[in-house]
């Protein structure tokens, strides 16, 4: 299971990624529900599970997922600092939302909420990471773009703490 929870980083930056536009559906609402509610409910499926916690948990995980996910965040995705600091903000928030329904039954899980502050981090590392990162013919990542920053926040904001909590 523990491995499970470790692929779960990687899972969770190429869907954050692909809601934010690596994959093009033509709805950002289907992109929110494909590429981040259902991937996000089943990663906390598997941490409702290994928690003893009740198995239906995954789906109001997934509705909070993708509220979190309408949380306007565009004009945060720049180079300035404040902006980096906002998009930690706006992660943390995500993050929280995410995981406040299993907290509900398991409140200690709120402790790893701050862990989505890690967005800020990211979207800063994001932008000066200089090589483009192509998965097929599809270019997911273009260098010093806001690209690299979602891959690297769907890891460290979400991905990181979610498999924590997975496997403590």
């Amino acid at each position: 299971m523990i491995y499970s929870f470790l692929l779960a980083i990687p899972f969770l930056a190429f869907e954050y990624r692909a809601r934010g536009g690596a994959i093009v559906v033509g709805s950002d609402t289907l992109a929110r529900i494909l590429f981040w509610a259902w991937p996000c409910g089943l990663v906390c499926e598997g941490i409702a599970y290994t928690h003893h916690l009740p198995l239906w948990l995954g789906i109001p995980c997934a509705v909070m997922a993708f509220a979190g996910s309408c949380i306007g965040h565009s004009s945060e995705q720049s180079t300035t600092f404040l902006d980096h600091i906002e998009m930690g903000i706006i992660t943390f928030l995500m993050l929280l939302l995410m995981i406040a329904p299993m907290a509900y039954f398991e409140p200690t899980m709120l402790f790893y909420a701050p862990l989505g502050y890690l967005g800020a981090a990211a979207y800063a590392i994001g932008y000066n990471v200089t090589w483009t990162l192509k998965i097929g013919s599809t270019v997911w990542c273009h260098p010093k773009g806001t690209e690299y920053g979602e891959f690297l926040t769907g890891a460290l904001a979400f991905g990181l703490p979610l498999a924590i909590i997975g496997i403590i």
